[in-house]
């Protein structure tokens, strides 16, 4: 049976078309899989102006519901490889004010830096019903709120940890997007050396520095110099 709806609280158009209420749905699991949950119905909604009965069908899988799903997914999941990036490397992250998490059919993947707020956004290419390639997209973009950098301040560092930790959290992942041009790949190995001979390397930069990108070659090579001082220098260069 339908549920009715208080005129007052509905809007009506010049077809006098009633707004469904919306305050009564339940909310998703956090951690529901994108690409495999069940939305909602909403109920259908009938409002009375005058003497005519007007019905508004049954919504499915309407858009602001996919929305809030959205939303509601995207901070879970970031906030979760976050506190997993925290216990791998027994530090905790710098202190930031997370605006949120924007998608955009247009843009690439990246996160938006403001120091002198001290908030971060990330941005998030429209991956769609892609549940695979937006975990994938935040356990990468995640390393950069971990330890948040802008563009000038951005080293070779941060990159290859980004990537290093991605293909460790994510099962199957063989290489990310980003894997693919030599100078991620380079960062990578190069990460992975420093990471396999220093155990504790990040914890002691980010405890030193507070964020990766203000690190120096001889943080590095004090910290680890079985790496080498070419490679020290790689690792604290700037990539823009």
């Amino acid at each position: 049976m339908a549920e009715p709806v208080d005129p007052v609280a509905c809007r009506v158009s010049g077809r006098h078309s009633p707004r469904p209420r919306f305050s009564r749905l339940p909310a998703e699991p956090a951690f529901a899989r994108f690409d495999t949950c069940r939305l909602p119905t909403l109920p259908s909604a009938i409002s009375r102006v005058g003497h005519m009965a007007f019905v508004r069908p049954t919504i499915r899988r309407s858009f602001w519901w996919r929305q809030l799903n959205v939303t509601t997914l995207n901070d879970s999941l970031l906030e979760g490889y976050i506190v997993e990036a925290e216990r791998r490397f027994d530090v905790k992250r710098f202190p930031i004010n997370i605006c949120g998490i924007a998608e955009s059919p247009s843009e690439g993947t990246h996160t938006q830096y403001d120091p002198e707020r001290n908030n971060i956004t990330v941005v998030l290419r429209e991956p769609g019903s892609n549940d695979f390639y937006r975990r994938s997209m935040l356990a990468q973009e995640s390393i950069h709120v971990f330890s948040p950098a802008t563009p000038a301040e951005a080293n070779a560092l941060e990159r290859g940890l980004a990537t290093f930790f991605v293909l460790s959290v994510i099962e199957n992942l063989e290489q990310p997007d980003g894997a693919r041009s030599p100078e991620y790949l380079r960062d990578l190995l190069e990460v992975e050396e420093f990471v396999s001979n220093c155990r504790n390397g990040i914890k002691g930069l980010m405890e030193k520095k507070g964020r990766l990108c203000l690190i120096e070659a001889v943080d590095i090579f004090n910290l680890c110099p079985n790496l080498g001082w070419g490679k020290a220098e790689q690792l604290a260069k700037k990539i823009y």
